[in-house]
């Protein structure tokens, strides 16, 4: 159901907003169609529900994506790398919000350390391109973290605070325990990257 939500996401932002009444026809169609080798392996009717959250969430709120699905990298002693779901703002709001969507109720303390860790990569990679961007090109000011927990009854907006003092002292307790070769593992073993794997997040 999360990578299905998060595809709605990103189909908000290529296309443009969908109508309500088309997204349990979407859904059908996506989990469906799968990755391209085998159907999602999820429930048409549970998706759909997620999917309708965000998807009224987004016509609600007006929330706009400026990039969504954005690679991320952080190098130096403590290597890593991460996906950022979106970057955008609402409207009459000057803030721009890196904005973390959820599927499952993890503590809103762990979703402030995975957006602290994707607002201070070193570079972002731009999708479908070899091109690079440094933090500078990306945030002209320090963004809003945000993260979006969505259910199927509601989607509840949360903007961390206090994040990069707790990413910082969680790297050193990390690094202090199990040493600096070791990577950093965040809530989804595909974003766990050691410094030889980083590149790989770019396919």
């Amino acid at each position: 159901r999360g990578t299905v939500t998060h595809k709605l996401l990103r189909y908000w932002h290529v296309e443009g907003p969908m109508n309500l009444a088309d997204v349990p026809y979407w859904v059908d169609q996506v989990i469906g169609v799968g990755d391209g080798f085998a159907p999602y392996r999820c429930d048409v009717d549970e998706t759909t529900g997620y999917c309708l959250s965000l998807a009224g969430w987004l016509h609600e709120t007006g929330f706009t994506s400026v990039v969504t699905e954005i690679p991320g990298f952080r190098d130096g002693d403590t290597p890593y790398a991460c996906t950022l779901d979106a970057i955008g703002g609402f409207p009459n709001d000057p803030a721009v919000y890196v904005l973390d969507v959820k599927t499952s109720a993890a503590s809103n303390r762990f979703h402030a350390l995975q957006l602290s860790a994707q607002a201070t990569c070193d570079w972002y990679g731009v999708p479908g391109t070899a091109e690079k961007l440094m933090r500078a090109d990306v945030f002209a000011a320090p963004p809003t973290l945000a993260s979006l927990l969505v259910q199927p009854d509601k989607s509840t907006f949360r903007v961390c605070s206090g994040a990069d003092e707790a990413w910082d002292n969680t790297l050193a307790l990390y690094y202090g325990l199990f040493g600096a070769g070791m990577p950093f593992q965040t809530d989804k073993p595909r974003v766990t990257k050691a410094p030889r794997l980083r590149e790989e997040a770019l396919v």
